[in-house]
């Protein structure tokens, strides 16, 4: 009981920090508008939008990562809810013809799995780059593999840890705890998953039995 509820408060805590920038311009923007200027900044209009679209953006994407797997979920809704989630940043996202083409439905945690193990890879890439995502049918199963490769790699021992399995969570911090929820969501459902860095790559690999 002490594990989940510190998980929960992990988890909250992540999801509020990565949500409170755009909605707190939304509120500072509805603010300036409130101001008796007689009149309407365009510019602030602008800011209010386009903080809105990304909160909008964002819950949508971590509804889908961290929410409860839908079993209706397919590549297809992946793939637009994470190009959708990364419109506005310096990563692109390069989806295999063979993951997008799959005819097999995929085992109903795995749409989860891909979002944060995206999510880990973009983290990786401070100054942007690429993430590929290529996946296929494995022997009754499905097995993917995320590579994000990028000028600066920057490898989190933590993360590497979290994926293995063996952190503590009593000194996991909310940062880590995306790695973690991946971890614990590929055990759950009987599959495995490894992790690699190198100077030029972070690479995820998961392997899902059929639900």
């Amino acid at each position: 009981m002490v594990d989940d509820l510190r998980i929960s408060a992990l988890l909250c805590t992540r999801l509020c920090h990565d949500l409170i920038g755009p909605a707190g311009a939304v509120v500072n923007g509805v603010e300036l508008l409130s101001e008796d200027s007689g009149t309407v900044d365009d510019e602030v209009l602008d800011l209010i939008r386009q903080s809105a679209r990304e909160t909008t953006r964002r819950l949508k994407f971590f509804r889908a990562a961290f929410g409860v797997a839908e079993r209706d979920q397919d590549f297809a809704v992946c793939r637009a809810i994470a190009d959708d989630y990364f419109t506005t940043s310096k990563i692109g996202l390069d989806w295999s013809d063979a993951i997008m083409e799959s005819t097999d439905p995929p085992p109903p945690s795995l749409i989860p799995i891909i979002l944060i193990l995206v999510l880990c890879g973009a983290e990786a890439l401070p100054r942007g780059g690429r993430i590929a995502i290529d996946g296929a049918p494995d022997g009754g199963g499905f097995t993917v593999r995320i590579k994000a490769t990028g000028e600066t790699i920057k490898s989190d021992n933590d993360v590497l840890l979290s994926l293995s399995g063996a952190r503590d969570l009593a000194t996991l911090e909310a940062r880590g705890i995306a790695p973690y929820m991946a971890a614990r969501l590929v055990s759950a459902a009987g599959g495995r998953i490894t992790a690699a860095a190198t100077a030029e790559s972070m690479d995820f690999s998961v392997a899902l039995p059929q639900g």
